[in-house]
């Protein structure tokens, strides 16, 4: 592949629908207002005008971008008046995603996403259509590291000398339909298609007749409050098989495969997305569980990586979109056997009770208190601040944490039970703050920071006993005394 090369032609129609959002608020207006405004050039002109300069523009960028791949470099120019070139040398690679959208599959083809240390949300580089041949040539000569990187790479970022990772055996899960298909009734997506809808209904009325309108609400009337019930389940239950079926889609046929020190993760109907991470770099996992969820014993789980791509809008990588309890400690055993859900965690002193009820209902206190005052019957809303401080409490017994030899495991709740399991060795830092307040109960809020592949994490818990805030962070400092010991004996 060291001549330049362009990517296949479908590529001028997916760049054109990538255009065609960026530009999508501009286009519905000029769309709608047709040609009532008053001007030289009428607005559905400009709808038009818009739409060519789309189109033109596609056409520009698929001419002008170009790429080919020298040993383990790939070099790319592209630009239209502003001409621009990329060079992408293997050691900055941090993953090669190979993903298929509608328009790529229908060609045979794939889209390359390559992704480098230091890169923001969007990925460093992008061929938009490709050959599946190509594309795992790239990717197969991007990944390889070089002895310079591979020796690099043996110290983490605290400093300390990470062990060797073990080779490990091929391994292979599929995440069955039917947990995909609960993962979508149990997502709080619904709630978002149930308000969607509710709009959605309340304008149908400004597009009828008002004769017809009125004539409904008659018989409406007539029908009882019945009706109205029904079709609020009705609604709901409309709500919750979109979740599901746009869940199916986006995650159907989820698969997770590891080989050595690859992790490779795969998942979509329509457009089939790759990721392909490596074991060494990844640096927090987390388990969640919303109370639907909990119920069914049933939870999702989430990795955050020092490099690679996540979905747009998203923060971390989903390992697993939904899986039973009793079979996530067989399929971590084979991904990380550290990462258990344990048996118990140092719970939080019973003087933090307080603090976690004010937080969760103080607010609903406050409301509550002039409703039952001024309102007929608003006594009747004492069950929601009753309710939130019930709540408070179960987040206050559901919090706590722990220390082992080589990790800290973090359990918190807010709506959704969370675990996090940090390598010690990943842990940028370890911060304990404390409020005025906190200060005369001997509270303390710990927060621990890692690399993410965006932003950062930082896992934090409050109201964490001051006996327990110091054993933490002496556990921490013998790992911090340790590196540099190390840093010392070799010399910087």
């Amino acid at each position: 592949m060291n001549e330049w090369r362009r990517m296949h032609p479908a590529a001028i129609v997916t760049v054109f629908f990538r255009q065609l959002k960026d530009f999508l608020f501009p286009l519905i207006i000029t769309f709608f207002a047709g040609s009532t405004a008053s001007g030289p050039l009428p607005v559905n002109w400009i709808f038009l005008l818009l739409v060519l300069f789309i189109i033109i523009s596609s056409i520009m960028k698929w001419v002008f971008f170009r790429y080919r791949l020298i040993e383990r470099e790939l070099q790319i120019h592209y630009g239209i008046f502003v001409k621009k070139e990329r060079f992408i040398r293997s050691q900055r690679v941090q993953s090669v995603d190979i993903t298929a959208g509608i328009i790529q599959r229908m060609f045979g083809l794939v889209r390359l996403n390559i992704e480098t240390a230091g890169g923001g949300a969007e990925a460093e580089a992008s061929v938009q259509a490709i050959r599946r041949e190509e594309a795992d040539m790239i990717q197969a000569a991007l990944i390889q590291k070089s002895p310079l990187s591979a020796e690099e790479e043996k110290e983490d970022y605290s400093g300390e000398e990470a062990a060797p990772e073990p080779a490990s055996p091929a391994f292979s899960w599929k995440v069955p339909m039917r947990a995909i298909f609960i993962a979508g009734l149990t997502s709080g997506r619904a709630g978002l298609i149930f308000a969607a809808l509710a709009g959605l209904y309340s304008q149908v009325g400004n597009l009828l007749p008002d004769a017809w309108v009125e004539q409904s609400i008659g018989v409406l009337i007539d029908l009882s409050y019945w009706f109205i019930i029904g079709g609020l389940l009705g609604t709901a239950l409309l709500s919750w098989l979109v979740s599901s079926a746009w869940t199916l889609v986006q995650h159907g046929n989820f698969e997770v495969n590891r080989t050595g020190n690859d992790l490779e993760i795969t998942w979509g109907l329509l457009e089939r997305k790759q990721i392909t991470l490596q074991m060494h770099r990844i640096t927090c996992i987390r388990f969640i569980s919303n109370p639907a969820r909990q119920a069914l014993g049933m939870w999702a789980v989430y990795i955050d990586s020092a490099g690679g791509s996540t979905e747009r809008g998203q923060n971390s990588i989903m390992l697993l979109p939904l899986i039973h309890q009793k079979q996530l400690h067989t399929f971590m055993k084979q991904i990380d056997d550290t990462a258990l859900i344990p048996e118990k965690v140092n719970k939080l002193p019973k003087r933090a009770a307080r603090r976690y009820m004010f937080r969760a209902s103080v607010f609903w206190w406050l409301v509550f208190i002039p409703t039952a005052i001024w309102v007929p019957y608003g006594w009747t809303a004492a069950v929601v601040p009753f309710f939130f401080t019930w709540w408070g409490w179960m987040c206050y017994k559901g919090s706590g944490m722990k220390v082992e030899e080589k990790q800290l495991i973090v359990r918190e709740r807010a709506w959704s039970a969370i675990y996090n399991f940090v390598p010690k060795r990943r842990i940028q830092y370890l911060e304990n703050t404390q409020s005025f307040f906190q200060r005369k109960r001997k509270l303390y809020t710990i927060s621990a920071s890692v690399i993410s592949s965006v932003t950062g994490r930082t896992v934090y818990l409050r109201d964490v006993d001051e006996q327990d805030e110091a054993a933490y962070f002496s556990w921490y400092q013998k790992a911090c005394d340790s590196a540099a010991a190390k840093t010392q004996r070799k010399g910087f």
